[in-house]
C-alpha cells in the first residue's frame, strides 16, 4: 500500500470455481481523470455575504495504483489446496498490439496520460482455481476485488485526497467445456 494514500476497494467479478483456464478481460475506461481540487481564500472576492472562496484544481504530479485481487477465499486444487493470494496478468493498450505482463496484476502508473482512454487487463485464471462459492462472510464467495490506491495531496496546509470517475467490465472469455453422455 502506497504510504499516505487513500485506498477504494471493491468487488469487481464474481467468478465460479469453473471459470478455471478462462481469461478474465477487465477494461477500465478513463481510469486517469485524476483531479484535485480545494477550497481556498479568494482575494478578489466582493464583500460578503458573497462567498470568501474559490476552487482550485491541478492535475497531480503522481499518480495512483489500481491491482486486481483474486477472491480472498480463492485456493488452487480445491478447499484444501495453497491460497491465491496474487496473480499476474497483463495490461493491453488498444491499438498497442501485444499484451505486457503486470506481476501481481499491479498497474502502478495510473496518472492522467489515461485521461479519457481506455485500460484493458487480461487475467488468465489458473486451471486449478477455485473458490468457495459459500463462503460465510457478509458477502458470498468468489468475488474478484479492485484496489484503487490514490495519493494525498498538502497544499494551503490542508490535505487533499484525489479522487477518480472511472466506468469499468469484466468479460469471462473461453467456452467452458462440458461432457454430457
Amino acid at each position: 500500500m502506497m504510504e499516505d494514500s487513500a485506498c477504494t476497494r471493491f468487488h469487481l467479478a464474481r467468478v465460479f470455481p469453473g471459470g478455471g483456464s478462462r481469461t478474465l478481460a477487465l477494461t477500465f475506461y478513463d481510469p486517469g481523470d485524476l483531479l484535485v481540487c480545494w477550497q481556498e481564500p479568494d482575494p478578489d472576492a466582493p464583500p460578503p455575504p458573497a462567498p470568501q472562496t474559490r476552487t482550485v484544481c491541478e492535475r497531480p504530479s503522481e499518480g495512483g495504483t489500481l491491482q486486481i485481487l483474486p477472491p480472498e477465499e480463492a485456493r488452487l486444487g480445491g478447499p484444501d489446496g495453497p491460497p491465491l493470494a496474487t496473480w499476474d496478468c497483463a495490461v493491453k493498450s488498444p491499438g498497442a498490439g501485444a499484451a505486457v505482463p503486470l506481476p501481481d496484476c499491479k498497474f502502478t502508473s495510473l496518472d492522467s496520460s489515461h485521461n479519457g482512454k481506455i485500460l484493458e487487463l487480461e487475467i488468465g485464471l489458473p486451471t486449478d482455481y477455485w473458490c468457495d462459492v459459500e463462503d460465510a462472510g457478509p458477502i458470498p464467495g468468489c468475488w474478484i476485488r479492485a484496489v484503487f490506491e490514490m495519493p494525498r495531496h498538502t497544499s494551503g496546509g490542508q490535505t487533499i485526497v484525489l479522487t477518480d470517475n472511472t466506468t469499468w467490465s469484466a468479460t469471462l472469455v473461453g467456452d467452458p467445456v462440458r461432457l454430457v453422455e
